[in-house]
């Protein structure tokens, strides 16, 4: 399993994490594929770099956000938008690692 940002995805990973969260229920961030793109590129997920998604021979096995704009001014991390489905239950404890590893680069 591998775990990539949403800046390095492909034009068709893209469209698989949309399809993958849609799947997974209601989105109250969005609810269309241009209205993900907005968001996972935003500030708020620093231009897609802190939003993650674990990945298993092609197929989305999970995905996450990290909002860490205010770890400087207040010391918080919020983690959010968190779709794991019961096939990739698993994957959670690999993609929390990956986002607070990645800490260490802020």
């Amino acid at each position: 399993m591998q775990v990539k940002r949403f800046l390095e995805l492909s034009g068709l990973e893209k469209r698989k994490l949309f399809e993958y969260i849609m799947d997974c229920g209601p989105n109250s961030y969005f609810s269309d594929f241009d209205g993900m793109l907005k968001d996972y590129t935003s500030v708020i997920f620093d231009g897609g770099k802190n939003h993650f998604s674990l990945w298993d021979e092609g197929r989305v096995k999970g995905s996450l956000g990290m909002i860490t704009k205010d770890v400087k001014e207040r010391g918080e991390i919020f983690i959010t938008g968190i779709y794991i489905n019961e096939e990739g239950e698993n994957g959670l404890k690999l993609l929390l690692e990956f986002a607070t590893n990645d800490l260490n680069n802020i």
